[in-house]
């Protein structure tokens, strides 16, 4: 269910969210007959009947370990990065991990989506980077194969990822079954976006309303944050999935930002302790 942002006519929706943080928070008040209106407080004229408050996400607790694991998400895979194809030692390094089949290409089903030209060479990086993101949003959809996994992961192709590692959180975790939820790190700065099949949905779905609504000048993981919870989505936390520096730990899933592909082998080594032959695919769905 998406609610209505700031200003706009929730009589359908009869919710509202914020963007940005925004303080105080509006609520749906009702205009008369035919309109409602996502405000911090109905303005003279209005009926001023309150519909509803603020819509908040929540935080969704793990499906009880008595219940049967039919009540909880699967763990399939479709993970995907965004390659700047132009750039000698991103190519380079994604052609590497294709060949070596470490990273995301150990999910089930996998992509690298080429960094689309961007209109406007006066924009921020910020905005760029938001708007690169988007676009290749657009191109999951396209792709569809989405559809086919229980979660769809966005990498970094300089971070060290851990599909399998992935899976046991998610075993761990138990999410409900059918849920609109995004997996949070808790860490600053990290940009692995774990989301459900129906999170992904409300995302590609909606992401142009959060272009009007949402900031785009404080970075991409401020804009997803920000753009899913204005869209509906609930989250769930998992505060050992990602390590800010260290290569170690038997819990980590993703770790760091190396640009050249002996730090990359260097840390996926030290992180998983064995030589990197000696890990295979995770068994594809017929």
């Amino acid at each position: 269910h998406t609610c209505s942002w700031m200003g706009e006519n929730c009589m359908t929706s009869k919710c509202c969210v914020s963007a940005d943080n925004e303080y105080p928070k509006p609520s749906c008040f009702k205009k008369n007959e035919s309109y409602a209106g996502c405000v911090v407080s109905p303005p003279s004229g209005w009926s001023g009947e309150l519909i509803r408050g603020n819509q908040q996400v929540l935080q969704l607790q793990p499906v009880p370990a008595s219940e049967p694991a039919s009540e909880t998400m699967g763990t399939s895979l479709f993970c995907f990065s965004i390659v700047a194809w132009d750039s000698p030692r991103t190519s380079e390094l994604a052609q590497h991990l294709r060949r070596v089949r470490q990273g995301l290409f150990q999910c089930e089903e996998h992509a690298l989506v080429a960094a689309s030209a961007l209109p406007g060479s006066q924009e921020s990086s910020s905005w760029k980077a938001v708007y690169t993101s988007l676009l290749a949003w657009d191109q999951v959809k396209k792709d569809g194969r989405y559809l086919k996994h229980d979660w769809t992961i966005k990498v970094d192709l300089e971070q060290v990822f851990l599909p399998e590692r992935l899976q046991q959180h998610l075993r761990s975790l138990r999410a409900p079954a059918g849920v609109s939820v995004v997996l949070q790190s808790g860490q600053p700065n990290n940009s692995l976006q774990v989301l459900s099949r129906q999170a992904v949905q409300a995302l590609v779905d909606g992401k142009d309303r959060c272009m009007l609504h949402v900031d785009h000048e404080k970075g991409e993981e401020y804009f997803a944050d920000l753009c899913l919870r204005g869209l509906g989505v609930n989250y769930m936390v998992d505060s050992t999935m990602v390590a800010s520096g260290s290569c170690q730990g038997s819990k980590t899933v993703a770790v760091g930002h190396f640009e050249s592909i002996d730090a990359w082998d260097r840390c996926y080594d030290d992180l998983t302790g064995s030589a990197p032959s000696s890990h295979v695919l995770l068994k594809r769905k017929a």
